[in-house]
Order: structure tokens, then sequence, then C-alpha cells
């Protein structure tokens, strides 16, 4: 019994073992448990670890992207509204007074140093009714110094008016109206002047045939002139004294030996552009991204009846006003660089929304800065952070012409005037040989710039020989001229001389003579100078630099030195005569002229008062 009982146990232990053995191998064999609480703790490092890099790579990529965001979407609007340079400096001068051009009154006088206030105007009225600048038979600005008085002249209806005025040193001012000729109806009370300072009108003056009239307003004590003929006194010496700042410029005994209708037509030419300042008070932009209204004064140069289309625009006027008047030149230079934001976009064209920023190609304004360091120096300062404008333009005049094939791919962007005009985009493939030579004097102008401070960029100096090095690129052995690039190889244009126009010819150069004599045998050069086609005549700011370039050429000592001359002496006196001829039947200059010295374009271009310019050479 004992043995079976035994036996029995040992089986029943036996069993339980190999259930126990059955068990552990399901145990074994069964997945195991994520849950389980011992195995969670074992792997949470890892599961961390994972959690926190998946975070990063979000937070990164979320970083990312709102930086992307605020590249492309943020911060170009907040640049385009954010300018380098501060708005409204000016030049002092001794006198603030200015007459603007404005389209509702004939004398419109300002204080540049504050041009919102204290505007005193003069219209005129017919029954009560303004007649505007416009609706007069003619209308004539004189005595081109501006800083102390001037004069302008109007006929309406057989009455010819003359209103000749002064400034005081408490910024009131001294009136003379003389009334020639037969007012319409021999009506006393027909027309009349009105004088209003801002909103309140002064004195309302009838203008009767013989009179003359003497006012001085407003009326404060401390005026100079206490009888009419001091005032007459003073009026004289006003238009005598445009003289003393035009002989600086000029040999006494050189203008004495020119026509006395000559010196009329100068003079008339200066005063024409000296008043035709222009100002807005706060200047609307028109951006790439909003428009928005900026508190600046923008000065500019425009003729009351002439459309300018960019700032470009006003290149040759300024030539002109600077001869005598640096002072309005500086404050509109000012106004356009101020312009310039973080963006490097710069006011450039017009429209009738505002002024339109864009990316900035200012060759042309290196001409008058040329000018500038021949005829007023003074202007080139590190005052009011002058030349550092110019750096930043210039810079990226080089940086937005220059394509991947580095001078060999030199392209307009389509919103910049050039020689003769404002140019169209350059096509794909090509290269513009105008705006070469363009840039290639700017580089030129540039180490003048900072030579006239005693100072030295390399960099310039630099380019400049890459210009010299790239020029024969553009020449044409077969036609023996120069031209565009298209697609590397040469394409004919319009603009062949521009080398010789700007004085990129290095005097002593044997190809000189030929380069000279290429332009006289041209189909486009006509007896006043170089065409752009039969159809765009001969225009005169284009020519002026022509000029330029053969007075230059014609100072040297060089083989070519008396064919320049030569050519220097024709054009000069054939350019002035068409302009002169143009200007006495209707006292109104124009800027273009065909080969026969027909006037074309349109009137009042202020470019025909460059003849101050043509014939304040001395040669």
């Amino acid at each position: 019994m004992k043995n079976k009982t035994e036996n029995s146990d040992l089986q029943v232990s036996s069993a339980k073992e190999d259930a126990k053995d059955s068990k552990n191998e399901e145990i074994q064999k069964k997945p195991v448990n994520s849950m389980n609480s011992n195995i969670l703790s074992l792997n949470m490092p890892v599961i961390v670890s994972a959690v926190v890099a998946v975070g990063i790579v979000i937070s990164i990529a979320g970083s990312y992207g709102v930086q992307k965001y605020r590249i492309k979407y943020v911060i170009p609007p907040q640049q385009e509204k954010t300018f380098l340079f501060p708005f409204n400096q000016k030049t002092d001068s001794s006198s603030s007074l200015r007459n603007v051009v404005n389209s509702h009154y004939i004398l419109n006088f300002i204080h540049v140093s504050n041009p919102a206030t204290n505007l005193i105007t003069f219209s005129i009225e017919k029954n009560g009714t303004t007649i505007l600048p416009n609706q007069l038979e003619t209308i004539e600005n004189g005595i081109p110094v501006v800083f102390n008085g001037g004069k302008l002249t109007f006929k309406y209806n057989q009455l010819i008016v003359g209103i000749n005025y002064f400034f005081h040193a408490n910024s009131s001012i001294t009136v003379v109206i003389d009334s020639l000729g037969s007012a319409p109806n021999r009506s006393s009370d027909n027309l009349t002047v009105v004088i209003s300072q801002g909103d309140d009108q002064i004195l309302k003056i009838p203008l009767k045939s013989g009179s003359r009239k003497y006012f001085s307003f407003p009326s404060e004590n401390g005026t100079a002139f206490s009888s009419e003929k001091d005032i007459d006194t003073q009026i004289k010496s006003i238009a005598n004294s445009w003289l003393d700042g035009v002989n600086i410029l000029v040999p006494k005994e050189f203008l004495e030996r020119l026509p006395k209708a000559y010196l009329e037509i100068m003079e008339y030419a200066y005063a024409y552009v000296a008043n035709s300042l222009n100002f807005i008070p706060s200047a609307k932009l028109i951006g790439q991204y909003e428009n928005f209204t900026v508190d600046q004064t923008m000065f500019f140069i425009q003729s009351r009846n002439e459309g300018f289309t960019s700032f470009d625009d006003q290149v040759f006027p300024l030539m002109t006003l600077l001869k005598l008047n640096h002072i309005d030149t500086l404050n509109i230079l000012n106004s356009w660089m101020s312009t310039i934001n973080e963006l490097g976009y710069m006011g450039n064209r017009f429209s009738e929304a505002g002024i339109v920023l864009e990316k900035i190609q200012s060759p042309l304004l290196f001409q008058l800065v040329k000018e500038a360091l021949s005829t007023q120096p003074k202007i080139i300062t590190k005052d009011n952070q002058f030349i550092e404008k110019l750096e930043y333009i210039a810079e990226n005049t080089w940086k937005n012409s220059i394509g991947p094939g580095r001078l060999l791919d030199v392209k307009w962007m389509g919103h910049s005037r050039g020689i003769f005009q404002l140019e169209p985009a350059t096509k794909t493939g090509e290269s513009s040989f105008e705006l070469f030579c363009l840039i290639g004097d700017m580089c030129r102008i540039m180490n003048k710039v900072y030579e006239r401070v005693d100072e030295y960029d390399s960099k310039w100096q630099q380019r400049y020989l890459d210009f010299e090095a790239a020029l024969p690129k553009y020449w044409n052995k077969e036609l023996q001229q120069y031209g565009d690039l298209e697609t590397g190889k040469f394409k004919p244009n319009s603009s062949s001389h521009a080398l010789i126009t700007l004085s990129l010819v290095n005097e002593t150069s044997e190809d000189l003579t030929r380069f000279l004599q290429n332009i006289q045998t041209d189909n486009n050069f006509t007896p006043l100078g170089l065409q752009m086609s039969e159809d765009d005549g001969v225009s005169v700011s284009a020519n002026y630099l022509l000029l330029r370039s053969l007075q230059f050429y014609a100072l040297q000592s060089s083989p070519a030195q008396e064919m320049s001359l030569q050519m220097y002496s024709i054009l000069k006196n054939n350019l002035a005569a068409a302009i002169a001829r143009a200007y006495r039947p209707e006292k109104i200059f124009y800027g273009k002229f065909d080969r026969n010295m027909r006037p074309l374009g349109a009137k009042e271009a202020l470019d025909g008062a460059l003849i101050f310019a043509i014939m304040s050479t001395p040669m």
C-alpha cells in the first residue's frame, strides 16, 4: 500500500511539474505585454528621447517656416517703408522764399525751409472768375536770381502785365505791377490780380492800362525802402545782378562779344529753369507691396506745362540750374535721394497716384555729378551724407545693370533714361552698349568724387579697368564701329557713338580722330548734331553731352584737337541758333529739332533751356 501510495504521489508530483513546465512554456511563447509596469519603466528613457527629438524637429521646421514667412511677407514691406537717409535735408540759403510752379497761380511763394506754411499766391481774375495760367496767351519768367526776387510777364487780350517783386529780410515782399496795352473792353476792373496768404485775401488790384502800382505786404515794420524811387532802383539792381553770377562762369570780355539777343535768351532760359521749382508737401509713394504717404517734402524741377515721366527727366534742367544755383540743386537732389529705402529701391517714375519706388538704376544721374565736378565742385561734400548717397546709388546701379555675363551682359531694366530717351528693358541675350558706356563713365566719375574729398576707393578704379578690358568685345572691325551684343555677337545700334559722347576715348588715343570722322559720316549726323532717327529728331540734351565732350577734346593737345574744335564751334552755333529761332515768336523753348532746324515735340521743354549752358561756355 505504501509503495502504491508513493507511486501515486510521485505521479501527481510529476504531473504538477509537467503542468508547471507547460505553463512556463506558454508564458515564454506569449507576446510581451507593453503595458506591463515593469517593462514600461525600463523603456521610458527611449520613448522620452524619441518624443523630444520629434518635438525639436517640429520646432525647427516651424521656426524655419515662420522665418521664411517673415522673410517673404513681413520684412520686405517693413524695409519698403524704412528709408536709409533723413528726409527734408536742405542747404541753408540767404533767403528761403521761392516762387514754385502751381497750376492755379501765376506766382506761388513758399518758404523752402517750411513749405507747408505762409503760402503767398498771385492769381488772375476776370469778372470774379479765376483765369488759370495755361489760359493766358503768354507767361514768361525773367530775372534768374531767385534768391532776391524776380519778374513775371503775361499777356491776355492785348493787355501785357509785368510783375516785378523782391524779398525783404523779414520775408515781406514788395511788388511793382506795370500794365501796358489795352484791357479787354477798356474796362479797368475787367482783370484783377488777387494776392492771398493762405486762405486770406490780402490785396485785389485792378489792372488798368498804362498804370504802375507799388505794394508791400504783409504790412510789417522794417521794410528797407520808403520811396518808389528806391524800389525802382532795387528792381534794376536785381535785374542786372544775374550777370555777376555769369561772370564767375564766363570772362566778362566773352559776354561782351555775345549779341544782345543771345544774352536776353540766356537770361530767360535760366529764369525759366530757376522758376520751374516744384514741391509736394507730403509725398505719396507707390511701393511693391502697398502705397503709403510719408511726411516728406519732395522738391523737383518741372515746367508748368511739361509732364515729366521720371526723376531722370530733370537731370538736364538741373545741369542748367547748377550753373548759378547750387542750393536749390542740392535741395532737389536730397529730396530724390531721400527716397532710397532698405529694399534698394528709390523714387523714380511719376504716376497719377504718386511716385513709384523701383530698383535703383540711375546712370544718367552721374552725368549731372560730372557737370558739378567741373562747374560747381562745392556740392561734392561729405556733408548731408551726399557722397554716401552717391555710393549707394552707384553700387545698386552697377548691381542691377550687370548680368551673369558681367560686362558683356549689361541690361536696362526698362524704367531709366539713357542719353537719348527712356530706355526699354534690354531683351534676353542682348547687352546694351549705351548702358555699358554710362556704367563705365559712372565708375570713372565715382573715382573723381572720392579724389575730390581726398579719399580713395579701389573698387571703382578696378571696375573702370574691367570696363576698358571689355570694350573691344563691342567693336566690329569690318564696320569700324561699336554696337550692342546679341548672344555675344556684334549688333548695330543707334548709340554707337556713346563712347565719344561721354568723352571715354583717351585724348591721346590714335583712334580719336577716326571716331570723330565716323560721327561726321554717319547718316544720323546733322548740322545740329546726332539724332536717333529722322522721326525722333535732334535732341538738345543728348547733343549737349556731345558738345561737352568735344569741348574737352578741343582743349587737349592731341592730333584730334583741331577737328574737335571745328566740330564744337559749328555744332554749338547751329544748336544755339535753332533754339533761339524757335524761342522768339512765342517765347517758348523746344527740346528737339529736325535736321532743318524746325522745332519738334512738346512746347515749353526745359531741355531747351540748355542754351544757357551752351552759350556760357567760354569757347
